[in-house]
């Protein structure tokens, strides 16, 4: 880490076992916190990845906050996403963007763009979308379907 004046510059922060502090490709102001976490990081920047394989194949994804056991690590190219908890989004594959997942599992298998999920296991199994879920496993048996609110 760089610092002047006390201030982190143009680097990345490491911590445990993640190999992206040692990635010459790796582009820059991306925090890593996790064993594998933002291991496939090339030229993603932006990103705050933390929780064992969070963001673990992220690549040139850019402004996303994953927070927890393996939140969103199969995603690629993702950007503009937050996903807190373990689990969330954990299937999800390509270019994901705008979404927000919040809780256990939520928006689990979702592979898409600007969908809500808050709540545990909310939306866990919609691989459709748009939508916005709210609550404890709200939406958590609908599969398809796109522009729903469900509460």
């Amino acid at each position: 880490m760089q610092s002047d004046n006390d201030k982190t510059t143009e680097s990345d922060v490491s911590v445990e076992s993640s190999s992206l502090a040692n990635s010459a490709d790796a582009d820059v102001r991306n925090v890593v916190l996790g064993s594998g976490a933002g291991s496939g990081v090339t030229t993603g920047t932006r990103n705050v990845l933390a929780g064992y394989n969070s963001g673990r194949d992220i690549a040139s994804g850019r402004d996303n906050v994953f927070v927890g056991d393996s939140v969103a690590y199969r995603t690629q190219g993702s950007n503009s996403n937050v996903l807190i908890g373990s689990g969330a989004m954990t299937l999800a594959t390509g270019a994901c963007s705008s979404n927000t997942a919040i809780g256990r599992n939520a928006a689990y298998a979702y592979n898409g763009n600007e969908t809500v999920a808050v709540g545990a296991y909310s939306l866990s199994r919609s691989v459709g979308g748009p939508c916005t879920a709210v609550g404890t496993n709200a939406g958590g048996t609908t599969t398809t379907g796109s522009r729903q609110t469900l509460v």
